[in-house]
């Protein structure tokens, strides 16, 4: 007889959501990583061998896991020869959630009994457990994913119950994250030094141009307007950095932000066609491949929220190290199909929601669009690709999707590379705009469309970024097979991200 065991953690969407500020959002999201972790430990001390992991990869993950990094999903799923008790796996969940609101006490503001309700009435822990007539081995692949699914299945009917609630938790969330940084949770989940606190968004804004600060300017800097943050101080900030840098450095890239969130693409599927050992060498896969993003973020002065198998969560800075948010997510695909393609896997990929803001803009808000984006591509079946909303700080955006692996993408980086003046692009967009009867009638004949923008616009001969930027267009009228309407869209947004990211958007904000 093996027995399967499944337990969710929620809500994850509605707990979320409350987050206002990056360390509120980092909180939330860590603490459903911290439960899972904690629950996969109690299940080891009482089990031992006789429990396989089948998600998460506990063994791994246990010995790895990077600190202040998310790494456990929300989902739990052992296998055993041995009957696994609910009585016995609900009371180590109660003891963990016990343990919880042990760490999550603020002296003076939030005592025990309070953080315990909180603990017990907000998450929503189910449990269950199915007994099947089928032994552990790697020869009942689909019988064992049948199991697994039916697991899965009952988890998800289970999630959709509603749970009653008898306390104002907003009021309660919002004494719990003013003081985030004084409870023991935040101190040993997150703190390695004394000293650590969680970035700002606009210190991440800023990273490149703060890490090229002298260590006692830096130093100072962060002292002074990011230990006791205040918005009214952060035109000070920009003021005294525009003293420390270079003249014309500071660009309007450093007051926005990126959250990115991840999935990889075909996943189900493939695993679908794995027994439960191969499950776990897939899990190990996907651990070693999530290390080596979270050092690629690192060094782009980006901020892992979730690092987890095939999902990811992170703020980025627009611009890092001569490198564009949308570079970083290329180097992150890529390193995915290495990883993958090197373990004789299928070709999978990995889609990126990317939604760009402007710092004082509403974090969870921000979030939710960069979820949305990421479905969309999820529903559209699109592969590989990243999705992108730019939201100005004057609450004009614009939206575009790339296929890094693309002829598009290709010429999209060599106009990056040339782009040098804004009244350029407001030339070239306004030809388009103003003859674009005429580039609908000169359709795919790109020699004439170029002859045309030779004889409209004033040095474009000499103008690598003109002549790039046409070539550009070309290409996208080539995938969009002739469609004007939608390639003069596509082209004009991805000249309007590339004065952004160069920026040359000073008037465009």
């Amino acid at each position: 007889m093996t027995y399967y065991l499944g337990i969710t953690i929620g809500p994850i969407t509605r707990f979320l959501g409350s987050a206002r500020r990056l360390r509120e959002l980092w909180f939330c999201s860590y603490t459903f990583s911290f439960l899972m972790k904690s629950i996969c430990n109690e299940l080891t001390i009482k089990y031992g061998d006789s429990i396989i992991f089948i998600l998460p990869n506990h063994e791994i993950l246990k010995e790895g896991s990077k600190k202040g990094v998310g790494t456990y999903p929300d989902r739990l799923i052992v296998a055993s020869k041995s009957d696994l008790k609910l009585d016995i796996v609900r009371s180590i969940i109660e003891s963990v959630l016990v343990n919880y609101a042990s760490l999550i006490q603020v002296p003076g503001l939030i005592n025990f009994d309070e953080a315990l309700k909180f603990s017990q009435q907000y998450f929503r822990v189910n449990s269950i457990k199915l007994n099947i007539d089928d032994l552990l081995n790697t020869n009942s692949i689909n019988s064992s994913h049948e199991n697994i699914s039916r697991v899965i299945d009952l988890l998800q009917q289970a999630d959709l119950e509603n749970r009653i609630i008898e306390f104002d938790e907003n009021r309660f969330l919002q004494r719990l994250f003013n003081k985030l940084p004084d409870t023991e949770f935040f101190k040993s989940q997150y703190k390695t030094k004394q000293d650590d606190r969680f970035p700002s968004l606009l210190e991440i804004a800023t990273a490149s141009l703060l890490h090229n600060l002298p260590n006692q300017d830096k130093s100072s800097l962060i002292n002074k307007y990011f230990f006791n943050s205040n918005e009214e101080n952060d035109n000070s900030f920009f003021k005294e950095l525009k003293n420390l840098v270079q003249q014309n450095v500071i660009k309007s890239h450093h007051k926005y932000v990126a959250i990115v969130t991840a999935d990889a693409d075909g996943v189900g599927n493939y695993l679908s066609t794995l027994n439960d050992v191969e499950k776990l060498k897939f899990s190990e896969t996907m651990f070693n491949w999530s290390n080596y993003t979270y050092n690629i973020l690192k060094e782009f002065s980006a901020v892992p929220i979730y690092v987890g198998g095939d999902d990811l969560l992170f703020v980025s800075p627009i611009v890092s190290n001569g490198s564009d948010i949308i570079e970083l997510c290329k180097i992150i695909q890529r390193e995915f199909k290495i990883t993958v393609n090197s373990k004789n896997m299928p070709d999978l990929g990995i889609s990126f929601g990317i939604s760009i803001f402007y710092y004082k803009f509403p974090l969870a808000e921000a979030l939710i669009n960069a979820h949305e984006l990421l479905a969309e591509m999820k529903f559209n079946k699109k592969v590989n690709h990243l999705n992108i909303l730019v939201r100005k700080h004057s609450g004009r955006k614009f939206q575009f999707s790339l296929d890094p692996n693309s002829a598009i993408y290709s010429k999209f980086l060599d106009t990056l590379k040339f782009a040098n003046k804004d009244n350029l692009l407001n030339s070239f967009i306004h030809n388009l705009h103003e003859f674009s009867d005429l580039h609908e009638y000169i359709g795919v004949n790109f020699n004439r469309r170029t002859n045309f923008f030779k004889n409209n616009i004033e040095d474009y001969s000499s103008n690598k970024y003109l002549e790039s930027s046409t070539v550009l267009l070309n290409e996208i009228i080539l995938k969009e097979q002739g469609e004007l309407k939608s390639s003069l869209e596509l082209t004009y947004n991805l000249l309007r991200y590339i004065n952004f990211a160069k920026g040359l958007d000073e008037n465009d904000n």
